[in-house]
């Protein structure tokens, strides 16, 4: 009887080739994660997720606020884009805009063209929102007294303030409040038949803050003068859609 000779067992030989061919499909899903990442941060700001958001329960959300202007009988609308403030405010109402400096000046044209008065939450670039307003330095973030006449901030009190400061070069009615060394910053000028408010601090608006010193107060008298506040959060949509076709270009059709 003739015994078989057993051939050797080889392992197979992974070349550099086949574990690039391997490896290649998921360092790609890696990467746009990574990069999508990277652009959600920058056009965030490096802002906390939740922030200022009127749905978001989180310390740095303002859902809080919302739902109290809406006890208070003021209809709370949320927008995303430009186009939705374009379609939806009106005069008489008041648009809220925060996270300012995420907004091209084409988009803070849309924003006074719709002639609402307007609550500007620390913009870097105020003469956008209000002709001859401008931008004069920023303080420490603290509690401080309105030392001014603005009835809002005279009933509030004592509230969290400071942050960016703001001054008027223009002839037009203005008001400055919370002050430290003669700049403002809390600023409301009349501009045309709208109201438009500059707060350089918007820590009173969060839900974490909110119930403290006289934010609640303030907050409400600035939020709630009209029966309409169109609460506008720019989004990821607002980017001008050659950015959005640069970004969704570099996602490989294969993972798509």
């Amino acid at each position: 009887m003739t015994t078989a000779t057993a051939e050797p067992v080889r392992a197979p030989v992974r070349t550099a080739r086949g574990t690039w061919r391997g490896a290649r499909g998921p360092l790609v899903v890696v990467a746009i994660v990574l990069l999508a990442a990277g652009l959600v941060a920058v056009l965030s700001g490096g802002r906390r997720v939740g922030e200022l958001d009127p749905r978001a329960a989180d310390p740095s959300g303002s859902r809080a606020l919302a739902e109290v202007l809406r006890g208070q009988g003021v209809q709370v609308r949320l927008v995303r884009t430009t186009a939705a403030v374009r379609s939806n405010v009106h005069p008489g109402d008041t648009l809220l805009v925060a996270f300012p400096g995420l907004l091209r000046r084409d988009q803070t044209a849309a924003v006074r063209a719709t002639g609402a008065d307007l609550v500007v939450l620390a913009p870097t670039r105020p003469g956008w929102f209000a002709s001859g307003v401008r931008l004069t330095g920023s303080g420490d973030r603290e509690v401080r007294d309105p030392a001014c006449p603005l009835t809002v901030a005279t009933r509030a009190g004592r509230a969290d303030s400071g942050g960016l400061t703001y001054r008027s070069d223009t002839g037009a009615p203005a008001v400055g409040c919370y002050a430290r060394a003669g700049t403002p910053s809390l600023l409301v000028v009349q501009d045309r038949d709208r109201l438009v408010t500059f707060l350089g601090n918007p820590a009173a608006l969060t839900n974490d803050r909110l119930d403290d010193e006289g934010n609640a107060a303030l907050a409400l008298g600035l939020l709630g003068s009209n029966e309409r506040l169109v609460w506008y959060l720019p989004s990821l949509s607002d980017l001008p859609r050659s950015a959005q076709r640069s970004f969704y270009s570099l996602v490989p059709v294969g993972v798509w």
